[in-house]
């Protein structure tokens, strides 16, 4: 196997290729929530629009780090259980 290869098939790669599918979703529901958000605070003062829209692009830049810090978990315990599943022969 070439190295490229070897960092496709990865562990960390499929992590990260779920993060960015995972992204779409959260990004598109995100976007809405910003929509619906302007929408509630169409009459309010230019600060608190600035915020909620501040808040919403900060949820957008750590959607994709949660995501990753999940499969983590998420892969580390079916490794744990798939090795204890698993019993000695004696």
């Amino acid at each position: 196997m070439s190295g490229i290869q070897l960092v496709l098939h990865s562990p960390v790669a499929a992590r990260f290729g779920l993060c960015l599918v995972h992204f779409l979703w959260q990004g598109a529901a995100l976007a809405l929530l910003a929509v619906l958000l302007l929408a509630l605070l169409r009459r309010a003062s230019p600060g608190p629009r600035y915020l909620a829209l501040l808040l919403v692009f900060a949820a957008m830049a750590l959607a994709p780090v949660v995501t990753y810090a999940l499969a983590l978990a998420h892969s580390s315990r079916a490794t744990t259980i798939s090795f204890a599943s698993v019993s000695p022969q004696e």
